[in-house]
């Protein structure tokens, strides 16, 4: 019998130089764990365990690759002697993959890795959808987006030419654009019929010939939809007509060949090859192989079985949910990072284990079993096989970390969070107090997002790892001394560094703007307004009081012509053209029909109504009021609301002696009413154009009265505070147009009547009591009553409401009310003849200071504010200017409200001023500084400027003394 030879368990040959790293694996299964002393009693110097805590787990896993850099810098280690290792990959997975390829550390997940995200297994999903949801948007696009619907071409077709040498992603944007302008889905994609859908400038209008860039783009959208078309289209017949499993995947299998998605696959994986993705080319290269496996699998369990299409992609799914991909390390010098209960490495000489936290290491064993542990240890007792019970799986916790802890042959490196995401506290878990007890000695660091000032001198350099992470350290430094707050002089050698590497000096600069940006849009040159504007501007009032309420929103939308994508849908400004729309035609078919429209009855109006809107409703978005039953709803109450407008109109008519006189008026170039022509100071001719929803006229012994009617689909008022302050123009504006011309319009000079909204509703009345008829009839007219400023004349307000001759009190139909002497109540919404003058001369004055303004290049971020009321609430250009309070230049031009009187008094103090001021009140004209003649070299933009005089600031510093932790500070470089 041969005799037993014992090998000696301590000290183990990878311990033999760290012997705390061999005492840790000798005691790691005691329970109580006696403090570890060394051979010598003295506490060694180098120690085999560090211990951190980080505020969170970014500053944690910024700190591990400050820690790998170092090594691999100081100590000459290899990349493969270094693992990371963490408990649950989920919660570190992302950070630690974005952080060690911004600081260049090569790294390989030691992982299996699903297929979801794949384009192959996204298009197999997506195709499915778009056969089951019958087309959706979102189901196409999905398909799209894969790529695999490109034209596909190799070095053959290359020579030959393609077939569609025009269609790349680009264009399948615009198709996607398209789409969502149009509504497009369902049988629209594969009827036959070519699209020839366009947008509409205005629904009075009928539809126009394409222009040739019109035409070329449809032809262009026609050819991306066959090519997406017709594939899905035969998919689409194949499935329809396959009843078994094995004949759904034959048509799927189709599909993808017709696709050419394996040469796809193979032309990306040496793509990504030649791209230094090695990773992402053995993915492309494995993945066609995986999916026709688990095809062949459905045939071979289900093949003759019948499935429904709803079944088979369900199938599907789970099947490619099931594939996992394992990648072999594409180099050997990497860092390997992995989860505890997968990974297995050796000869590791540092090891970082992450997140070693209470409830996460060791991980809590959930106990949702129907069977107790007592009853699992009798079953297993008498040979039954079952799950593992939890004290097994605690033990296999306690082995997955024994593994961990003694890998390493070097040194081992724990760290733990101490707040989560949210900022949540998390504890320390108990293998750290084991740890603690262990080595009393050991010293807990704690990682902290970026360096205080009250670190010291290796603490600060701990931070200066790799250049990219180090700049930005160094960018939140300076932002602290730009604030008063002292900085160690590490950082000013650090800035000096950036400094003179010309590689990292135009980096820094950039950065260096950050510090000094303001979210301030400058006003442009005048050679850049020209450019942009051009030396005759055409434009509207709308637009000079888009550019009162903020000039930013006014440059984006006019200037750079910025517009939000088409999406079908029905919205306000839909609504509101076809209210528009519909009167305007309503009135066109009473004077051409030759009736009158105040003898109309109410069901005469409704009829008319419903004509009218049935004849505008196929060119309202592309017939979007016959897209659903809900639209065809809404179809319906609209026409409610113009035959209840209508009706109101014609109380109008037979209660007033004004006649329309003209509908939607144009006025400008080419028009039957010439535009408002300014010539600005600088130089630039300015016309204003428009549309005047209508004009009513009146003949009476003091001459032609004229009166401006604007259609509004919500309440809208004319304050005379926002006329002052240049935010309500328009409807004076139409009327001084009407008035300047009307000798050549009308053939006679005529004086204003007033200017009056009509609120365009169904109004629901809602009472306690049932009430009469005529009660009700009363009720709607004072829903309906127009709003604006009347003609301080009493036979003017009597020709627009007959009810007032000889009686007093409030008019039912306009804003007026008259005591019994002729005169008018305080509270009635009226001016007299030098009102109106003092009027016109100043929305004249204030639309040439905006003019000038605006060609001026004034583009600042500057919304006004008054009382509740911002024009941010509905700009769509928010994401573009990026408002915030918070930035010092970033204020609103907060306005007071003003009455009537002292309205009119401002406006005259302005007019009668000597030396007028420019622009409006709130927001006077900047002219444009030229460059001081001190400027510094090489300064070109004024964001330039101020950063050369930020450096010069940083140069001119004294020379730092020594500080605490004895390093001698140094001015920085320009």
């Amino acid at each position: 019998m041969k005799e037993t030879v014992e090998l000696p368990s301590a000290p183990s040959v990878r311990f033999r130089s760290n012997p705390m790293l061999a005492y840790m694996e000798n005691v790691f299964d005691q329970r109580l764990k006696k403090p570890y002393t060394s051979v010598s009693g003295a506490i060694p110097l180098e120690h085999g365990v560090t211990l951190s805590a980080a505020v969170n787990r970014r500053a944690e896993v910024e700190g591990v690759a400050r820690d790998i850099l170092q090594l691999v810098r100081d100590k000459q280690l290899r990349y493969r002697d270094i693992a990371v290792t963490v408990r649950n990959i989920e919660a570190y997975g992302d950070l630690l993959s974005g952080t060690f390829k911004d600081m260049n550390i090569p790294h390989f997940f030691d992982q299996k890795r699903t297929v979801m995200h794949h384009p192959l297994v996204e298009l197999i999903r997506s195709s499915m959808e778009v056969l089951l949801n019958h087309w959706k948007y979102d189901a196409v696009f999905r398909c799209v987006k894969t790529d695999f619907f490109l034209p596909w071409t190799n070095s053959a077709d290359r020579a030959g030419g393609s077939e569609h040498p025009r269609v790349s992603r680009h264009a399948m944007d615009q198709l996607e654009n398209y789409v969502l302008a149009f509504g497009i889905q369902g049988s629209r994609w594969y009827d036959g019929k070519p699209w020839t859908y366009s947008l509409r400038a205005s629904l009075e209008q009928p539809e126009a010939g394409s222009t040739e860039s019109e035409a070329a783009m449809l032809r262009l959208m026609n050819q991306c939809r066959e090519i997406i078309a017709r594939p899905l289209i035969a998919f689409q017949e194949k499935m329809r007509r396959s009843k078994t499993v094995q004949d759904k995947v034959q048509s799927l299998y189709e599909l993808l060949t017709e696709l050419k998605v394996p040469d796809r696959l193979e032309s990306w994986s040496q793509t990504a090859v030649q791209a230094g993705q090695p990773e992402q080319a053995r993915e492309h290269a494995q993945i066609w192989d995986r999916v026709m496996d688990m095809l062949d699998q459905l045939v071979e369990l289900m093949g003759e079985e019948t499935v429904s299409a709803e079944t088979f992609a369900e199938l599907l799914e789970t099947g490619m949910e099931s594939i996992r991909l394992g990648l072999v390390p594409p180099s050997l010098d990497q860092v390997l990072i992995g989860s505890m209960d997968l990974n297995r490495t050796s000869r590791i000489k540092h090891m970082f284990v992450l997140g070693v936290n209470e409830g996460v290491m060791p991980s809590k064993i959930s106990e949702d079993s129907i069977i107790s542990e007592q009853e699992r240890e009798l079953l297993t007792g008498f040979g039954m096989p079952l799950a593992e019970s939890a004290r097994r799986r605690l033990l296999d916790e306690l082995f997955l970390i024994y593994c961990a802890f003694c890998t390493p042959s070097e040194r081992l490196w724990l760290s733990y969070p101490l707040a989560d995401e949210e900022g949540k506290s998390l504890l320390p878990s108990e293998m750290i107090r084991h740890v603690k007890r262990m080595f009393p000695f050991l010293k807990e660091r704690l990682l902290m997002s970026e360096p205080a000032d009250a670190m010291g001198l290796t603490e600060q350099l701990s931070y200066v790892a790799h250049p990219g992470r180090t700049l930005s350290y160094l960018i939140v430094q300076l932002k602290q001394w730009m604030k008063g707050v002292p900085i160690s002089g590490v950082w000013w050698s650090v800035y000096n560094w950036f400094a003179a590497h010309p590689e990292w000096s135009g980096k820094l600069r950039g950065l260096l703007q950050s510090l000094l940006y303001t979210n301030e849009a400058r006003a442009l040159s005048r050679d850049t307004s020209r450019l942009l504007y051009g030396e005759h501007v055409l434009t509207s009032v709308s637009r000079m009081e888009r550019f009162v309420a903020c000039p930013f929103s006014q440059f984006v939308s006019h200037g750079l012509r910025l517009q939000e994508r088409r999406i079908y849908r029905l919205e306000a400004p839909d609504i509101g053209q076809l209210f528009h729309a519909a009167l305007s035609l309503f009135a066109e078919q009473v004077v051409s029909e030759g009736t009158d429209w105040g003898a109309l009855t109410a069901e005469d109006c409704f009829v008319k109504a419903e004509s009218v809107v049935d004849l505008l409703a196929p060119r309202l978005q592309s017939e979007i009021l016959f897209s659903s039953k809900r639209h065809h709803y809404i179809a319906r109450k609209l026409k409610q609301v113009v035959g209840r407008a209508a009706m109101m109109l014609g109380e109008h008519a037979r209660r007033g002696q004004f006649v329309p006189v003209g509908l939607e008026i144009g006025f400008g170039e080419g028009q039957a009413i010439p535009p408002l022509s300014y010539e600005l100071d600088n130089g630039i001719r300015m016309d204003v154009r428009g549309r005047i929803d209508r004009v009513d006229r009146a003949t009476t012994e003091q001459g032609t009265l004229l009166r401006v009617i604007d259609y509004k689909s919500s309440p809208t008022s004319l304050l005379l505070s926002e006329v002052y302050y240049g935010l309500s123009l328009q409807m004076l504006t139409y009327l001084d147009v009407i008035l300047t011309h009307a000798k050549a319009w009308l053939g006679t000079d005529a004086k204003p009547a007033g200017v009056l909204y009509f609120h365009v509703h169904n109004p629901l009345l809602q009472t306690k009591n049932r009430i009469s008829p005529e009660k009700a009839d009363e009720e709607l007219r004072k829903r309906f009553k127009m709003r604006g400023l009347i003609r301080a004349d009493a036979e003017t307000a009597q020709l627009m409401d007959g009810a007032l001759a000889g009686a007093s009190g409030h008019s039912q139909l306009i804003p007026v009310a008259m005591k019994n002497d002729g005169s008018f109540y305080k509270s009635s919404s009226v001016a007299d003849d030098a009102q109106w003058q003092l009027l016109r001369q100043y929305v004249r004055g204030t639309i040439k200071s905006i003019g000038e303004s605006m060609t001026g290049g004034e583009i600042g971020i500057e919304p006004y504010r008054m009382g509740q009321e911002i024009p941010c609430t509905f700009c769509s250009y928010k994401p573009v200017c990026q408002f915030d309070g918070q930035f010092e230049s970033n204020r609103h031009a907060v306005l007071k409200p003003l009455g009537k009187e002292r309205a009119m008094e401002l406006m005259d103090e302005r007019l009668q001023a000597a030396d007028k001021p420019k622009g409006v009140p709130f927001r006077p004209a900047r002219a444009v500084q030229p460059r001081a003649a001190g400027v510094l070299p090489g300064a070109g933009t004024e964001e330039e400027q101020e950063v050369l005089e930020l450096e010069l600031e940083l140069e001119t510093l004294p020379e730092l003394k020594k500080g605490e932790n004895g390093h001698d500070g140094q001015n920085p470089k320009a």
